[in-house]
């Protein structure tokens, strides 16, 4: 039966939440998914594995707070003066560097400031500069592709570099800076360019959840 190894299974669970989601056509019918995806989580039972459908109960809660928030417009409602949206941000870095480094299980309070975080430094970001809130917005469009595929492009590079430099790429420190930004870049430009390749066909779009 379908299932993903442990590093793939947000391509089932993404997918999956975006299908349920175009289901309920309006934001007050989100809100009660929003409900309904709480009522999920906190079931006390493991879902099968087959199409991750375990790893979309635990995320989904997730998922639908972001739905809910831009929903309602929450950032443009709730007025954050600099050092409250600074002191978000840096709660949330504290928060996960502490559960990385001692592994505290942070699972509801880490992804909360997670998104309060996102909110915040996308806030402080568009008064920055102009062109800066314009590359964002066209990264942002294309930030589910870019997480979809993002580790086949940079597997790809890597395999090439590697072919390349050989062995050159983990033992010398500057073969090694220069090859993971080319890695990175290629895992982002690529997904970009092929979300961009997707708008103009009505049936990718669709399955990708495009606006075109």
């Amino acid at each position: 039966m379908p299932s993903a190894g442990y590093f793939t299974w947000f391509v089932f669970a993404l997918f999956e939440m975006f299908l349920v989601v175009r289901l309920f056509k309006t934001k007050e019918k989100r809100f009660m998914l929003l409900i309904l995806s709480i009522l999920l989580f906190f079931i006390p039972m493991p879902f099968t594995q087959i199409f991750c459908l375990n790893e979309f109960k635990h995320n989904f809660v997730y998922f639908m707070m972001g739905v809910f928030l831009s929903d309602y417009k929450f950032s443009k409602h709730v007025k954050m003066n600099l050092s409250l949206k600074i002191l978000i941000a840096v709660t949330f870095l504290i928060l996960y560097a502490f559960n990385t480094v001692y592994g505290v299980s942070m699972s509801i309070l880490l992804p909360l400031f997670g998104v309060g975080a996102v909110l915040a430094i996308s806030s402080i970001v568009t008064k920055v500069n102009e062109s800066i809130m314009k590359f964002i917005l066209i990264v942002s469009s294309a930030s589910y592709t870019i997480y979809l595929f993002h580790t086949t492009f940079e597997g790809f590079a890597k395999a090439i570099l590697m072919k390349i430099m050989g062995k050159n790429i983990v033992n010398n420190d500057s073969y090694f800076l220069i090859s993971s930004l080319v890695i990175v870049l290629f895992g982002c430009i690529m997904p970009i360019i092929l979300h961009n390749c997707f708008k103009k066909n009505k049936y990718l779009s669709f399955a990708f959840g495009i606006k075109r």
